[in-house]
């Protein structure tokens, strides 16, 4: 638990650290797949501020075109350090994302990525957003933006009142035509252009949803694979008889991050149960069968970091898995295995890569510390022994709808038990040196997101 409670608090105190920005619509975007993936690629390096609070503020104020001076004034509202917009060029085969950063200060910064898929842009950005997101937070220092919002709002006038002839003209008592551009502007249609992408907005990272979620529950069915060998020292006395069973299952997975924004908004929990259903195991030399009750699960805490295309979370559960014979339906036979039910902690780390707008791939690894293993390793079992045991999974994820996905995911799990054969222990009676228990499994899911 203590290693719980620091990762709760050292990984969050990290993210205090970053900046914050917000991404405005990018022109050009017209399923907002650009905005998704900048966005995206933004959160590996930044706190980024939600969608429709950064639409909001752009109605509010008016801004119909996000140049340096309508920057200064998000910033301000928003009280970000940075601000992303940018243009899309088209040409044969491939398009050019014209990105600006504009930051504190006078600072402003550009990328120009030449992309052919979204994917792509991904991998791009990933790459390339990091510095100028940080130079954009870091110009100007502490009171960078303020020095920078007062020059604006006054250095510029001025200049326009030092020009005689323009304080001459009496057409020019016409200067609150300055709102009026707002409303040509929106009168000539760049109000429809600017707003069309905005009514989608809420959903402009649905493609991300995949990497992204904040809540992800699936459920299915898989084929799970049991075998536990031994491993003996005497060449004239026989182990223990080897189990190897097979089994449809149950599986249940599920991942919830609650904090929409901020420092905590990569923390979440996680967790998954799995269950052979049917499962029995004959006694050698008879007719009469043990059900048998197999399963596994674990719940823990993991904390997301969004690297652009990809995304990286370590994380702590608690971790079971279990086989255990029923042996009130035997009459009078013996069945010459032994239960386990293991229990213990598992660091972990588990990885996503956004290979296209629907398709993802992911792994991870469990590295469960046991702190019991059931009947096995008990006194009347084969006795104390010293463990090693880990969980590698890995599959693929699409997106069939808005909140909704497919899965198919194969494991491999191994304990490994080396047995301290204390004098009249199972393990010193039958020679036996260590128990290798392997499980293998695959699934298929249906996936609710959001």
């Amino acid at each position: 638990m203590i290693a719980v409670a620091g990762l709760a608090l050292a990984v969050p105190s990290l993210a205090f650290a970053k900046p914050k920005v917000a991404v405005a619509p990018i022109t050009g975007d017209k399923d907002d797949k650009v905005l998704a993936a900048v966005t995206a690629a933004a959160a590996g390096y930044a706190k980024v501020v939600d969608a429709d609070r950064t639409a909001r503020a752009i109605d509010k104020l008016g801004i119909t075109k996000v140049n340096a001076k309508a920057a200064r004034r998000l910033r301000a509202d928003l009280e970000i350090d940075a601000v992303l917009s940018g243009t899309i060029e088209n040409s044969d085969g491939s398009h050019t994302l014209h990105l600006v950063i504009t930051g504190r200060g006078k600072h402003k910064s550009t990328l120009d990525l030449t992309y052919t898929s979204i994917s792509n842009l991904r991998t791009q950005l990933g790459a390339q957003l990091t510095k100028p997101i940080s130079a954009a937070a870091d110009e100007g220092g502490e009171h960078g933006d303020e020095g920078d919002a007062d020059k604006g709002d006054n250095t510029d006038k001025p200049e326009k009142a030092d020009k005689p002839e323009k304080a001459d003209k009496p057409e020019k008592a016409d200067k609150p035509e300055k709102p009026r551009k707002h409303r040509e502007d929106e009168s000539e249609g760049d109000d429809e252009d600017e707003r069309a992408p905005r009514k989608h907005r809420r959903h402009a990272t649905d493609s991300e949803l995949l990497a992204h979620r904040a809540i992800w529950v699936d459920g299915g069915l898989g084929l799970a694979h049991r075998s536990l060998s031994w491993e003996s020292s005497s060449t004239s006395q026989l182990p223990p008889p080897r189990v190897v069973t097979k089994a449809p299952a149950l599986r249940f997975d599920g991942e919830w991050y609650p904090f929409a924004s901020g420092a905590l908004a990569g923390l979440g929990v996680a967790g998954t149960y799995h269950r052979e259903v049917g499962l029995s195991l004959q006694v050698p030399g008879t007719t009469d069968s043990a059900s048998i009750l197999e399963g596994e699960g674990t719940i823990g805490v993991r904390y997301r970091f969004l690297l652009g295309a990809f995304t990286v979370a370590p994380g702590l559960d608690l971790w079971r898995r279990y086989y255990v014979a029923d042996r009130s339906t035997l009459a009078g036979e013996t069945l010459d295995m032994p239960d386990v039910n293991y229990t213990g902690v598992a660091p972990n780390v588990h990885g996503r890569y956004m290979v296209n707008d629907d398709l993802a791939v992911y792994a991870g690894l469990d590295i469960p510390f046991l702190l019991k293993a059931g009947s096995i390793a008990s006194s009347t079992g084969y006795g104390r022994s010293t463990d090693l045991a880990f969980d590698v999974d890995g599959g693929a994820q699409y997106r069939i709808g808005e909140h909704y996905a497919v899965a198919v995911t194969g494991e491999f799990g191994e304990v490994i038990l080396n047995f301290a054969r204390q004098s009249g222990s199972g393990a010193a009676n039958r020679a036996v040196n260590s128990a290798t228990d392997r499980t293998f499994g695959l699934g298929a899911a249906f996936a609710v997101m959001y």
